[in-house]
């Protein structure tokens, strides 16, 4: 709704009726970590964005994390080049807070971890 002066050309202005503009009402924000019901938990992660969350859903295979910005591709978790995990090239956090959404994915020990856009996650019908 107001993103700082160089995001801005990635975002529709109000007059031109958004998607997402005929719901907001009808959203609530939240800080920090929230149950929404039980087994759906939205977790903070300030890296990628200021308010960057994730959604941890337990499922029978054990927690699955859809990590969205905090981790766009399965590399930035999975590792390359020699590097446990890769922050997005883009951040608004500090690299001390990125990797420390990194630890915090680490203890939550999830069974799977998805990315927030890599088309790999397509590869797979059902996760958990």
């Amino acid at each position: 709704m107001d993103p700082v002066p160089a995001h801005r050309a990635f975002y529709s202005p109000m007059r031109a009726n958004p998607p997402w503009a005929q719901v907001v009402q009808r959203t609530r924000p939240v800080q920090g970590d929230c149950e929404l019901t039980a087994g759906v938990t939205l977790l903070s992660f300030a890296s990628h964005t200021e308010g960057s969350q994730g959604v941890l859903v337990s499922t029978r295979v054990g927690p699955i994390l859809i990590a969205g910005d905090v981790l766009p591709y399965f590399d930035n978790w999975q590792g390359r080049w020699g590097f446990e995990h890769i922050p997005s090239g883009i951040f608004a956090a500090s690299l001390r807070d990125y990797y420390a959404c990194f630890q915090r994915i680490e203890a939550l020990a999830p069974a799977v971890v998805l990315p927030g856009v890599d088309p790999r996650i397509a590869e797979q019908p059902i996760y958990g």
